[in-house]
């Protein structure tokens, strides 16, 4: 919790020292944006380190250009990796009420914010209800259609 924190505090800081900053979404996008991207690059560099360098050079000794190399060889070994990261920080942004409540401005409120507000009155009403089960029900598509996305990649990629 502490790092949230200081990030928090950290935007704070430049708005404090004369850089025009006005809270709100892009203040509360930034800082999920720094605050994920060491998760993501985390990822990648694990999959690049487990990388097979002989492609890249084989692809270099049939002349491939370093474009084609890298769209040909490097980024379909990565994009497992970068799939990965982007749900992970995905998640990790739908949990992260503390950012957004300090990120946040007058008036902008996001859906972790949300939640979190209306599971802490009570009664909750018909309307809340449905309020909470529509991003689980969208969160549920969206990984079986992963999911199923991931599965047929493989089954292809098998077939080669």
């Amino acid at each position: 919790m502490l790092p949230l924190l200081l990030l928090a505090a950290a935007f704070g800081a430049l708005a404090g020292v004369g850089i025009r900053l006005s809270f709100g979404i892009p203040t509360v996008v930034a800082g999920h944006v720094l605050w994920n991207l060491s998760l993501v690059i985390l990822v990648v560099r694990a999959r690049m380190a487990g990388m097979d360098r002989t492609l890249v050079e084989a692809s270099a000794d049939l002349f491939a250009t370093p474009w084609r190399t890298f769209t040909g060889v490097t980024l379909p070994q990565l994009a497992p990796a970068i799939l990965a990261g982007a749900l992970l920080s995905f998640t990790f942004s739908m949990d992260d009420v503390v950012l957004s409540t300090f990120l946040s401005g007058v008036g902008s409120t996001t859906l972790p914010m949300r939640v979190f507000s209306i599971t802490n009155h009570l009664p909750i009403t018909r309307e809340d209800l449905e309020y909470l089960t529509t991003p689980d029900l969208l969160s549920h598509i969206m990984l079986m259609s992963t999911k199923q996305i991931l599965e047929f990649l493989v089954v292809d990629l098998n077939m080669i």
